[in-house]
């Protein structure tokens, strides 16, 4: 089992690999928050992800806290 965080909103996912069997259907993977692509595949390998936990709102939108101006 690995972690791996989305390239496009943060989420992270715990990541199961299991071999693939002739009759594996090859479909695409989408990040369940931001609906970005997600590796189906790692060589003979199928992977499978659960959602551990969504990207803050900071992370998804990349907005910075503002910094506190000086008294």
């Amino acid at each position: 089992m690995v972690h791996l965080k989305c390239p496009n909103c943060d989420a992270l996912y715990q990541v199961v690999k299991a071999e693939a069997e002739r009759e594996t259907i090859n479909g695409d993977i989408k990040c369940r928050i931001c609906g970005g692509p997600l590796a189906a595949r790692d060589g003979k390998f199928v992977l499978k992800y659960f959602l551990l936990r969504k990207a803050t709102r900071r992370q998804r939108w990349g907005a910075r806290r503002p910094v506190p101006a000086e008294l």
